[in-house]
């Protein structure tokens, strides 16, 4: 039961991480200003 929270964390985690990819693939001017630097 205890890794139950855990996964689910997980799981938050790579939603949020395809989001950011979504808004970069979306933003890639503001991606690319952000990284160039």
């Amino acid at each position: 039961m205890a890794a139950a929270p855990q996964y689910r964390l997980g799981i938050l985690q790579a939603t949020q991480a395809r989001q950011a990819m979504r808004l970069g693939l979306d933003n890639t001017d503001n991606t690319i200003t952000l990284c160039g630097t």
